[in-house]
């Protein structure tokens, strides 16, 4: 398939790095795979760049822009894309306005936090606006998709949960340094708190098989929606 990652920029960031590392999943499992960015690239475009992803920059300027809608829709044209998955509502009504233009069959959407991934009330009115367009919001967590569904009035068939991941293999390769002391009670009591307010597939590490699904969770994550939809 061909894929495009849409964000608003590759600035150092959660939302950033998780659509570089899909990117690149993406591509070792086959896939042809473009991430475009609203207004500018940024640091972690080299990586992509590196690895043969192309990083399109649309420099949206402030404000609500059609001539970007235009923009994205001739660039998902002549990129023959078969799905265009946004983060975050941000960009959310840009990518559903431009694959509609294009005729992209898919356009996914996912709310990375409940708090942090909160639009400004335009975006969110827009992203309620865009909802025929849509194809599937993903929740990065259920605790996420608690504390936002009911704000969206997307229907539950066009909402899902898909956890959310990081590759291992560089953190495995490099062990962490034990801590003493206190630095280990502070660990202890913020897992505790986590465990408590049942996000722990939102932030905390995760072992054994359900460490590895929640990985492979990530990288399929585009292709796992195509099936649904």
């Amino acid at each position: 398939m061909r894929i495009v990652q849409l964000v608003e920029d590759l600035e150092l960031g959660g939302l950033e790095r998780l659509a570089v590392d899909l990117a690149l999943a993406q591509q070792s499992s086959g896939h042809q795979v473009l991430v475009y960015c609203l207004f500018g690239a940024g640091p972690l475009a080299a990586s992509l760049e590196a690895a043969g992803i192309p990083v399109v920059p649309f420099q949206k300027s402030p404000g609500f822009s059609i001539s970007t809608v235009l923009a994205m829709a001739k660039r998902l044209r002549a990129d023959r894309v078969d799905v265009i998955h946004g983060h975050n509502p941000g960009v959310h009504h840009y990518a559903a306005l431009a694959a509609r233009l294009a005729g992209v069959r898919v356009c996914v959407n996912t709310r990375h936090s409940v708090t942090t991934s909160k639009g400004l009330p335009y975006q969110e009115r827009y992203f309620r606006w865009v909802k025929p367009l849509t194809g599937q919001v993903v929740f990065v967590c259920d605790f996420v998709r608690r504390g936002l569904e009911p704000k969206l009035g997307y229907p539950a068939e066009k909402c899902s949960v898909i956890l959310n991941g990081i590759p291992l293999a560089p953190f495995l390769a490099h062990p962490a340094s034990p801590v003493r002391g206190g630095h280990e009670f502070a660990l202890a009591r913020s897992a505790a708190w986590y465990r408590r307010r049942d996000i722990r597939s939102c932030s905390m590490p995760l072992h054994g098989s359900r460490r590895r699904r929640r990985t492979r969770n990530s990288a399929f994550m585009d292709t796992a929606i195509c099936r649904r939809i």
